[in-house]
């Protein structure tokens, strides 16, 4: 070890702040103990943000130094765990909002969530996520969801995973917002799932437009098993349904079916066939709205009822709008269906209700038939609230 480039500067600016003998003694005494360890600990306690020339600077060098690291990071836990580590103003928030860039607020939210024995990985990790284009909220978002991201690999890991996922078409603001609201995408082995899975996918030619889509709400799509088999045959299937793989739905219906167990389909065709549906009404409904195949009969039932008996919808009708077969019977259809029925009986809007009338936003809902109606008809305020489910 060069003594003269690495201690010396050291043991000067102590002797520089005026330490008192016994003090440098102790320093001394945990240098000569553990040289390697009396480096490491000077510059953690600087990452802390303790200034050297604070007396205390001293004080934590030598109490750290000849603690044993286990014992360090227990009484640090223990601390956190007794409240000890709410205050968003430590040496340690401000040392991690000045290195990453980010707010206070934000580097106190995500150092609750980082291993006192990790606290340089993290940064790394905080530090390449930046650079991939998250912004404070979606690194928030993926550390509160999935918080051992602060413990990948930079390097072996996380860059080249997010390169994939650059690679497929996650560019942009996509990238973090899809890998913050998924983070199980960067769970999965990138050699023995994401590169074969997305080789696959290409393969079959899903555009990396239709894969970004459909990642949104089947990320399963990227991370499937080994039971290619399955994806196969269901790949089959859906293109003997006449969806083309050019589709935006294509991918959505791949990543649907190839998880849903076959019976379980079997039985909601089953179903929509005995409330009056022909197989192409079924199929051309499937086509426009995938998920509608994850929505168990009893529901699908009700809201086919409701449609039929309070809007006089056909089943050609209800194909034209298969979304609200999604919808919550008691917190949206019923409610605006309440709103729609008071506005036609006063005259204050015309007659007919169609698929568009659910398919807008609550805020946008409000304001065109609630906001701007309740002076005429003040019962709608109550109607929108909603009805109890009977549940």
């Amino acid at each position: 070890m060069d003594v003269e480039k690495t201690l010396k500067p050291k043991l000067e600016l102590f002797g520089e702040i005026g330490l008192v003998e016994t003090a440098l003694q102790q320093i001394l005494y945990a240098l000569l103990t553990d040289t390697a360890r009396f480096n490491e600990t000077f510059d953690k306690i600087k990452k802390m943000g303790i200034c050297p020339k604070k007396t205390t600077f001293a004080r934590a060098l030598y109490g750290i130094a000849i603690l044993p690291e286990k014992k360090w990071v227990e009484k640090v836990e223990n601390f956190m765990g007794l409240g000890c580590a709410d205050d968003p103003s430590t040496p340690t928030v401000s040392f991690l909002s000045r290195s990453c860039g980010i707010s206070d607020h934000v580097a106190f939210s995500i150092s609750k969530k980082v291993p006192i024995d990790a606290f340089d990985k993290a940064l790394l990790v905080l530090a390449l996520l930046k650079d991939y284009g998250f912004d404070e909220a979606h690194l928030v978002r993926l550390v509160d969801r999935w918080s051992r991201v602060l413990l990948m690999d930079v390097k072996k890991t996380l860059k080249a995973k997010l390169e994939l996922f650059r690679g497929i078409g996650l560019v942009g603001t996509a990238l973090p917002e899809i890998l913050s609201a998924r983070p199980v995408l960067l769970r999965y082995s990138l050699e023995k799932r994401l590169f074969p899975n997305a080789e696959l996918l290409k393969s079959i030619s899903i555009t990396n437009a239709n894969l970004v889509n459909a990642l949104k709400h089947s990320p399963w799509l990227i991370t499937f098993g080994t039971d290619t088999d399955r994806f196969n045959e269901t790949f089959d299937e859906i293109k003997k349904m006449g969806i083309s793989p050019k589709r935006t739905t294509f991918a959505r219906a791949l990543g649907v079916l190839a998880i849903l167990p076959k019976k379980k389909w079997e039985e909601r065709v089953e179903n929509l066939r005995g409330l009056g549906w022909s197989q192409d009404l079924v199929l051309e409904a499937f086509a426009k709205q995938p998920h509608i195949a994850r929505v168990p009969t009893e529901k699908t039932t009700k809201i086919l009822k409701f449609v039929e008996e309070k809007l006089a919808w056909t089943p050609e009708d209800t194909v034209k709008y298969p979304a609200v077969l999604l919808m919550s019977l008691e917190k949206r259809l019923m409610p605006r269906y309440a709103v729609l029925h008071i506005l036609m009986q006063r005259g204050l809007i015309k007659p007919g209700v169609n698929g568009n009338h659910f398919l807008l936003s609550n805020e946008k809902f409000r304001m065109q038939f609630v906001t701007k109606y309740q002076e005429k008809a003040p019962e709608i305020v109550e109607a929108i609230k909603g009805v109890k489910s009977s549940r």
